[in-house]
């Protein structure tokens, strides 16, 4: 038999509220926020976040769940709520002295998504729908399964360190006000963790796994959804494909998502994408996604440090040519070797300054890609003039192996270009031992130039 509903729970459904039933003794409403926008595509939001089985109506105070709803007559004096803001009943529990608190806190001061102080809950409940399109949802759940799932939710209400937990423990009931959270990302986990798994849809769009991937995040939930999760990468790979070139909409997704579910090899592949083709602009395209607050920065930071140290070797092959060809010495061993020289590195020379590294360009190198980059070097003209008796002047056709030395060197630093190595930024690794930026740079120099052929001129 069900649980009679607690006295202290708002009964504002059919007329202002969802209400889904994820475990009918359930000793814990969450009370969302869905907003709804005058353009909002309906169709999209059914086929992505709407879980089998459990379906969620367009129209306000539609009950959603298996189980009927609980009788008015549970609640003794309950009457239908007229149009002004229900009234709340005086808090049961008065503030109890701590001798020691976790940590000092304010009004509407967020702890794992739980608020502080006690009253926020009733504030919460009581405030009037002024905003058009805000609904509030409730969702009856087991907080056996929160904790189980959820450390966050672990500390909130398995334990006396905040208000959440005392008041569950000596009540035997609680509301939770959860207005941040995706009500349809919540019905999703929560059908996961109470075990209703016909609920739970096979595969979801980009944007839901993503939006599915922080809430995980920051419930800290992988375990728990980690079989469900495999499933819904591996459905929308096979149905949408893999980003193969950089556009922030739809690569940024995928690296958050492959950084929460830690998929190293598939995390790997996107950050080489971006080490490839992004520019000194990553940063602000990462705050124009959804996803972008929740990448950690020292993602984008290391890739961007990577781009730099690559572009900077590429730089360094091309004005180590110059220096090599304006020097002193007679380079080529014809007799017309001066003038062979002078036109080699008047050639590199130009070209140089059209692509724009000559002279060496200011950091953060802004608009340039190690992509383009490399393709602009490699079709360099690069022309040598050497005379050779009886057959007059002609151009030799690798111009003293010049372009073989800058293809192979492109060829070398593109190999460099590998990723990133995702247990390095991983919460519970830490970034680990690093080089410094100075040692990286010396080193990639180093290594560019250590890779250049040695041919004979």
């Amino acid at each position: 038999m069900d649980t009679p509903w607690p006295r202290t729970w708002p009964r504002t459904w059919p007329e202002k509220a969802e209400l889904h039933i994820f475990d009918p003794e359930g000793d814990v409403l969450l009370i969302l926020e869905r907003y709804r926008k005058e353009d909002e595509v309906v169709g999209e939001g059914k086929s992505e976040s709407v879980p089998e089985g459990g379906f969620v109506s367009e129209k306000r105070g539609h009950w959603v769940g298996d189980e009927a709803p609980p009788p008015q007559e549970d609640v003794p004096g309950w009457s239908m709520p007229e149009p002004e803001p229900m009234p709340e009943p005086e808090p049961i529990l008065e503030p109890e002295p701590m001798p020691c608190e976790p940590q000092a806190e304010s009004p509407g001061t967020k702890v794992d998504g739980m608020r502080e102080p006690e009253s926020f809950a009733s504030a919460f409940l009581a405030s009037p729908e002024t905003k058009p399109g805000i609904e509030k949802v409730q969702m009856r759940v087991s907080s056996k399964h929160l904790i189980l799932a959820s450390p966050t939710f672990r500390i909130s209400l398995g334990s006396g360190m905040f208000s959440e937990g005392r008041e569950l423990q000596t009540e035997g009931n609680l509301i939770v006000p959860l207005p941040d959270e995706d009500p349809d990302v919540m019905i999703i986990l929560l059908n996961i963790i109470h075990g209703l798994s016909k609920k739970v849809p096979r595969s979801v769009g980009l944007n839901m796994l993503s939006k599915l991937a922080v809430a995980v995040n920051h419930r800290q939930m992988h375990e728990a959804v980690e079989l469900w999760s495999d499933t819904w990468i591996e459905n929308l790979k096979r149905d949408e494909g893999l980003p193969r070139s950089y556009t922030p909409e739809t690569l940024l997704p995928w690296l958050f998502i492959f950084w929460v579910f830690r998929k190293d090899e598939d995390f790997g592949n996107m950050s080489k994408i971006l080490e490839r083709e992004s520019d000194d602009n990553l940063e602000d395209e990462v705050k124009n996604v959804d996803v972008g607050p929740h990448i950690p920065a020292s993602i984008i930071r290391s890739i961007q440090q990577n781009r730099i140290d690559v572009i900077e070797s590429m730089i360094a092959i091309i004005h180590d040519l110059i220096t090599k060809y304006s020097g002193p010495s007679i380079l080529c061993n014809q007799s017309n070797g001066f003038f062979c020289d002078a036109n080699l590195v008047g050639a590199i020379l130009k070209d140089s300054a059209v692509i724009g590294i000559w002279p060496w360009p200011e950091k953060p190198y802004p608009g340039r890609t190690l992509k383009s980059l490399g393709d602009q070097i490699r079709g360099m003209r690069v022309s040598d003039d050497c005379q050779i008796p009886d057959r007059g002047y002609y151009s030799s056709s690798d111009s003293h192996g010049i372009k073989t030395l800058i293809e192979a060197s492109m060829e070398s630093l593109g190999d460099r270009i590998v990723g990133l190595h995702l247990p390095s930024y991983l919460p519970e690794t830490g970034k680990g031992k690093k080089k410094t930026k100075k040692e990286k740079r010396k080193e990639g120099r180093k290594l560019a130039r250590s890779k250049i052929p040695n041919f004979e001129f």
